[in-house]
């Protein structure tokens, strides 16, 4: 019996076999990826780290014409068909260039964790489809690979974790999240408004997701006192002042119930006295009342 430790690496670091090359291709030759385009990432903002670096920069694209590269660039020029332009040409297959979208993808400017999941499992799945025709070619040769279509769940979030760069529970929230949150939810967590652990917690709640949604974003809403507060605190600590801890300490005793039931309080050894406050917490905190002392 295979266990869960013997099954591979399914998706190895991405190796480019091969030469970059540069020449002109027609616009209407060139094409989104296939999961990219399904996973509703299309029409929404392009992730910094697959801008281009330059408005004159050539375009990056693999052999087939799938763009890796400048989706910014492409997005604009997506109506002019006829139109050739300069592209650095990558050596890569459809399942590569998608691997490569994923491993440019840096969780600071890359597209949301929940998009990264959807990505990441579409690539797993072509590539263990790819692997299994291989190794049937072969006759088996490979130890393991007859069993990659059944992959165990487990092994299967760790790899999709892996690949995404993300913590591995987030995977079985995300693929819940796919089968049953409402449309205005998946989008929310493609354009990463929305955690997708707030999400999550939104399919087990006695209100509806449209009402759960609104009332995050009330939540997250800044009004201009509050960017106001924001501004004095900086000011405050330029010049020195400080945030005092017995406010915060008022205000928490203050807020909601159901939002005080989330804060958590940590002990730590240190010299002094020691307060963290999330930005969500002090938020909150700030459309309660005044919280900087400026004495």
């Amino acid at each position: 019996m295979t266990t869960m430790s013997e099954y591979p690496q399914i998706v190895a670091p991405l190796r480019i076999v091969g030469d970059v090359t540069i020449e002109p291709r027609q616009v209407g030759s060139l094409r989104y990826h296939r999961a990219w385009s399904e996973c509703g990432l299309e029409n929404l903002a392009v992730p910094g780290c697959l801008k281009s670096s330059d408005p004159m920069e050539p375009l990056y694209i693999s052999t087939s014409g799938i763009v890796i590269k400048g989706l910014d660039q492409f997005k604009v020029l997506h109506t002019r068909q006829d139109e050739k332009i300069k592209c650095f040409i990558y050596p890569l297959d459809d399942n590569q260039a998608l691997q490569w979208i994923l491993e440019q993808s840096v969780p600071q400017n890359g597209p949301s964790p929940y998009a990264r999941i959807l990505l990441a499992t579409e690539l797993l799945g072509d590539r263990i489809t790819e692997l299994a025709r291989e190794n049937m070619r072969l006759g088996g040769k490979y130890k393991g690979f007859p069993n990659l279509e059944n992959l165990s769940e487990v092994h299967r979030n760790r790899e999709i974790a892996r690949i995404a760069r993300i913590a591995v529970g987030y995977v079985g929230y995300a693929q819940k999240l796919r089968r049953q949150a409402a449309d205005e939810i998946k989008q929310a967590l493609l354009t990463g408004e929305l955690p997708i652990y707030r999400a999550f917690a939104f399919l087990k709640d006695c209100r509806s997701q449209q009402e759960c949604l609104a009332r995050f974003r009330s939540e997250r809403t800044r009004p201009v006192d509050v960017r106001q507060a924001m501004r004095d605190l900086r000011k405050q600590k330029e010049g020195g002042e400080g945030l005092s801890v017995d406010p915060v300490c008022s205000g928490i005793l203050r807020i909601p119930a159901e939002i005080r039931d989330q804060v958590r309080v940590g002990r730590i050894r240190t010299k002094g006295n020691v307060l963290l406050v999330s930005n969500d917490l002090l938020d909150q905190l700030d459309r309660t009342g005044d919280l900087f002392d400026g004495r």
